[in-house]
């Protein structure tokens, strides 16, 4: 399954979504999960991330906290981003009968 998780704690919604970018460049998500602080207006912080991987469905929310790789972080941004093969792989997880 190909999951990676990166994070970023700079000062505004334009600077943490382009580290976020170089971060993920050559992963092509299929999808990407955020986890943002209240630091970062979350409109604005969603409207950056979808305008920037429009490849991707992207979605998210905001946190009392964020964990990414075992570190406990505050006032950063934390994105999972999946390919096209992990989806397939929880999806057929979660779709098994018991």
């Amino acid at each position: 399954m190909s999951i990676k998780s990166v994070f970023s704690s700079k000062a505004s919604v334009d600077e943490v979504v382009n580290d976020l970018v170089e971060q993920l460049e050559s992963f092509n998500a299929s999808m990407i999960l955020f986890f943002a602080s209240p630091k970062y207006e979350p409109y604005c912080i969603s409207k950056k991330m979808q305008e920037s991987f429009p490849e991707s469905t992207v979605f998210g929310c905001t946190t009392a906290g964020e964990i990414c790789n075992g570190k406990i972080l505050n006032e950063s941004v934390v994105a999972m981003a999946f390919k096209g093969q992990a989806l397939e792989d929880i999806k057929n997880r979660n779709c098994r009968k018991p």
